[in-house]
């Protein structure tokens, strides 16, 4: 279909055309151009990194509940709302025991230490947290960096042009979910960086375009944005589409000054 494409012979809009090229995008992520040894050898490497991404999940599991917080003394869940009392003593006699359990999410930040009074339980709840992974039966630093070589391998056989070596990690890599579970995208991770960057850039954008001191927050304004950013989904290139509603890229600068000055009015 690319070929007859670009010979005229099928005609595809704006639409069609970034269908066909993502299309053609993931087959050649998943080795479509690869010599048959080295297609192989990429199937090997991916249920070898399924593997090793659903073991990750398994140890992150267990390691996050076996670092749950059992809380004994009265005065030590001080600060807790009512229904945070009351879910912690749940979850003590889900578990059989007496007291309280502070159990953890996924995340280094606990919500507990939002509302515990007392430090050296608060102390207790993080450094639960952050250690998770780190030794035992349930460390996954192993796991962690055999998915990391695993992934340069792959890196190197589909020719991305990334450098094979390990990258330092970033946050508590051995219990992140995000990057080393299964069904997550690093690379979508960190991300969410840049979708703040659009998110500054856009309200900077609807600033411009304020009427009687209404902040850019004005029908014509949203209707704009709707029309040329909303509704076309993600049927066309995304960053195009944004270049046709901004009429340039997004400026990282507005996050800067958001960051640092605090919201643009």
């Amino acid at each position: 279909m690319q070929d007859a494409a670009a010979r005229g012979v099928v005609g595809l809009d704006d639409e069609g055309s970034h269908w066909l090229s993502e299309r053609i995008r993931d087959h050649r992520r998943r080795g479509v151009e690869l010599p048959p040894g080295d297609q192989d050898a990429l199937g090997a490497l991916n249920g070898a990194i399924a593997a090793a991404s659903a073991h990750f999940e398994r140890l992150a599991r267990a390691g996050c509940n076996e670092a749950a917080v059992h809380l004994t003394d009265e005065a030590e869940p001080a600060g807790l709302g009512p229904e945070q009392r009351r879910a912690a003593a749940d979850a003590a006699a889900a578990a059989g025991l007496d007291g309280w359990l502070l159990e953890l999410v996924n995340t280094t930040g606990q919500d507990w230490l939002a509302r515990l009074d007392r430090q050296d339980v608060r102390r207790r709840v993080f450094e639960a947290s952050v250690g998770r992974g780190a030794s035992g039966p349930k460390a996954t630093g192993a796991t962690v960096v055999e998915l990391a070589r695993l992934r340069a391998r792959r890196a190197a056989l589909e020719a991305r042009g990334l450098a094979p070596g390990l990258v330092p990690p970033r946050y508590r890599s051995r219990c992140f979910s995000h990057v080393w579970g299964g069904g997550h995208d690093g690379g979508a991770y960190y991300a969410y960086t840049w979708a703040e960057v659009h998110d500054a850039d856009v309200c900077a954008r609807f600033a411009e375009q304020e009427v009687d001191g209404d902040g850019g927050l004005n029908r014509a304004a949203g209707e704009r944005f709707r029309r040329e950013v909303l509704a076309p989904g993600g049927s066309v290139d995304p960053a195009a589409a944004y270049r046709a509603f901004r009429g340039a890229d997004p400026d990282v600068a507005h996050l800067v000054r958001r960051r640092t000055r605090g919201p643009e009015r």
